[in-house]
């Protein structure tokens, strides 16, 4: 199942260890927070590691 929309505070720094908070919204229209850690910085290629929040947003 695909995200209807991802939106983040801006943008993530190529950086290994830079975070970003993001809202992801479901095709049910159901939101919750994902945290986004850059794990990996190799030239123009940035690897990243998700955390998904336990619970949904209100």
């Amino acid at each position: 199942m695909e995200p209807k929309s991802v939106v983040c505070d801006g943008p993530l720094d190529a950086k290994v260890g830079a975070t970003q908070r993001c809202v992801l919204t479901a095709p049910d229209d159901s939101r919750i927070g994902v945290t986004v850690t850059a794990s990996k910085v190799e030239g123009s290629t940035v690897e990243f590691d998700i955390q998904v929040d336990n619970n949904k947003l209100p």
